[in-house]
């Protein structure tokens, strides 16, 4: 029966803690009086970090997960764990036109093929050399756009926050990668219009989740901020 507002407002871990006493369910577990909240919101310090009495392997529910999203969220006091499984054509635009650039890609090679074996003389040799270089960024681009529409059937990512260490780590079919850093270096977590979640750090910055849908991008920042900002506050 308690309101959940953590998800819906931006404010200091201080004072959603202390609005998150005045909305206790139970009378009980309020502030006995006005002079007491006033007193607290104006002493942060007086009033407990709500975060930190709970059990260390019990989940930590910062929003609601957006309707029908497979990403995988674990989040306890000390770990952040993320899972973004292959999400085939039902996620963003863009892999509909990497489909769309693949099978144009399959075409031009088809094509361009056919002609490389029916070559009978020089002059035709030369004749599709120019064609070859004219040919060259669009099968650079269709590439591109056949890996995007690979990565988004047998593509998956992993993020691993920890209170000392980051792990961002990608696998498809027989590739794979990883970025590893210091929690303590990470700076922010933010999206932009139209662009990708990105982790700061330092002087670097580590993009993810650019194959999930804006809303779930959303989601995963709002997470990963708060996780970020509740490690923060359990080590001051």
């Amino acid at each position: 029966m308690k309101i959940d507002f953590r998800s819906r407002v931006q404010a200091s871990p201080e004072f959603a803690d202390w609005l998150e006493k005045m909305l206790e369910p139970a009378a009980e577990d309020r502030f006995k009086s006005a002079v007491e909240a006033l007193k607290a919101l104006q002493t942060p310090r007086s009033l407990p970090n709500l975060s930190k009495q709970l059990p260390q392997n019990q989940s930590l529910l910062t929003g609601r997960r957006p309707n029908g999203s497979r990403i995988t969220l674990q989040k306890t006091n000390k770990r952040l764990f993320v899972k973004i499984p292959p999400m085939g054509l039902q996620t963003k635009g863009i892999h509909q036109f990497a489909l769309f650039g693949s099978i144009a890609f399959g075409f031009t090679s088809i094509v361009f093929y056919a002609l490389i074996r029916s070559v009978q003389s020089l002059l035709f040799v030369l004749t599709v050399a120019p064609l070859f270089f004219c040919l060259l960024p669009f099968w650079l681009i269709g590439l591109s756009m056949l890996c995007i529409l690979v990565y988004g059937f047998f593509g998956s990512s992993y993020l691993e926050i920890d209170a000392s260490s980051f792990h961002l780590r990608w696998k498809c079919l027989c590739f794979s990668g990883k970025v590893q850093g210091q929690t303590a270096d990470i700076e922010k977590v933010e999206r932009w219009s139209k662009c990708p979640p990105v982790i700061w750090e330092k002087d670097h910055k580590h993009t993810f989740a650019d194959e999930v849908t804006p809303v779930e991008q959303d989601w995963l920042v709002a997470e990963i901020s708060d996780f970020l900002e509740r490690l923060s506050s359990s080590k001051s």
